[in-house]
């Protein structure tokens, strides 16, 4: 197959669904099939790029578009694109806030409408709508995500729809969407790169006791309270004391978060080392050498969390503070390595990796092939 893959942004190492497109076209074309990237709304540049990415030994042909561009540029410079390279299919790798700074891209529908030309389309939507809006803002910005998402399927009328959990599934099927769910993999594989921390290499950081991997973005609200009082409630029991190794990259959310954790847990055995951003190999050493991870998922999305997925591929046990051991969790990739509570994470066997991206592959292409 010719695929053209439609994202918002693809800038390396900062994004999420960028990174995934990467590492899926990576795959595809090692497969033989014929594969181009376009990064529609991309935040970081500033005029159009035609760039060729290193992806996992291949050579992926991307598009960048900058956000700051005329929507009709935009249209045209895509269009002229897609109509030179001529897939077969399109396949829109969908996240709200990837096309709109609030979440609430209205136009997207009719702007792909005019640049896809009729071609077969498929979404994988990786988010849809809010699931918990909280005060009058979240929720009206979650009613206006679902109506985008409705115009957006009635407009380009895909032939084929993923989602990476059962519960999104079910929420598109409450809006009269059909949809199949496809497992995610994690943007985190083995390399032979080391972060050098002080002199010492990541390795013998995560080496040197109990380690604890909290991966992503900084938590806040509800989460953050839970996170900070159960890891409160760890230490005061816990005399061997852990350390705490923070890989989320560099932001002024990341200092404060820091900077808290360093005031909390004063006084505890608990160590905090800042190892801002790692690329993909050192994140994977980083699993490696760890006794545990931490997830900050709600249990029915843990299947959509690319962190918690890359950790669980690593063989890596997971603690999950917003979990109570028995509500249903998503997906089935070694639930054996997934607890309630900490100490019960740190002391379980790690397994081997064991990447999930060749399956997801594998049903991806018999999903498009077959539409």
């Amino acid at each position: 197959m010719k695929l053209m893959l439609i994202c918002g942004t693809l800038e390396p190492g900062c994004d999420g669904v960028g990174d995934y497109v990467r590492r899926l076209s990576a795959a595809l074309l090692k497969a033989g099939h014929t594969v181009n990237a376009i990064a529609l709304n991309d935040q970081y540049i500033s005029e159009t790029s035609y760039e060729n990415h290193d992806a996992e030994g291949t050579v992926l042909a991307v598009l960048r578009l900058p956000s700051r561009m005329r929507s009709a540029d935009r249209n045209s410079v895509a269009s002229a694109y897609i109509e030179e390279e001529d897939p077969d299919k399109i396949s829109l790798q969908f996240v709200p806030y990837s096309f709109h700074k609030k979440g609430i891209p209205l136009l997207l529908g009719k702007n792909l409408q005019k640049i896809i030309n009729n071609r077969g389309v498929h979404i994988l939507f990786h988010e849809i709508w809010l699931d918990s809006p909280v005060g009058l803002r979240q929720k009206i910005t979650a009613a206006a995500q679902r109506l985008l998402i409705c115009r957006l399927v009635a407009i380009l009328k895909p032939e084929s729809i993923h989602v990476s959990v059962p519960f999104e599934k079910m929420k598109l099927e409450q809006v009269n969407i059909n949809s199949e769910v496809l497992n995610l993999f994690g943007n985190i594989y083995p390399g032979d790169k080391l972060n050098l921390k002080d002199g010492v290499p990541v390795r013998q950081i995560a080496g040197m006791g109990s380690s604890v991997l909290y991966f992503g973005v900084p938590p806040r609200g509800l989460f953050r309270a839970i996170f900070f009082r159960k890891l409160i409630e760890f230490l005061k029991t816990y005399d061997q004391g852990i350390r705490l190794i923070l890989a989320c990259g560099k932001s002024n959310a990341k200092d404060e978060f820091c900077s808290s954790l360093r005031k909390i847990l004063k006084g505890y055995n608990c160590e905090i080392v800042d190892c801002g951003f790692l690329p993909a190999g050192e994140l994977s050493a980083l699993m490696s050498q760890c006794q545990a991870g931490i997830s900050k998922s709600k249990p029915h999305l843990l299947g959509k969390s690319g962190a918690a997925i890359a950790m669980l591929e690593h063989g890596l046990p997971i603690w999950m503070p917003r979990w109570d051991g028995k509500e249903q969790l998503s997906g089935d990739f070694r639930k054996q390595l997934i607890f309630p509570e900490l100490d019960h994470a740190i002391c379980s066997e790690k397994l081997d990796y064991q990447p999930l991206i060749g399956e997801v592959v594998e049903q991806f292409t018999k999903t498009l092939q077959r539409s």
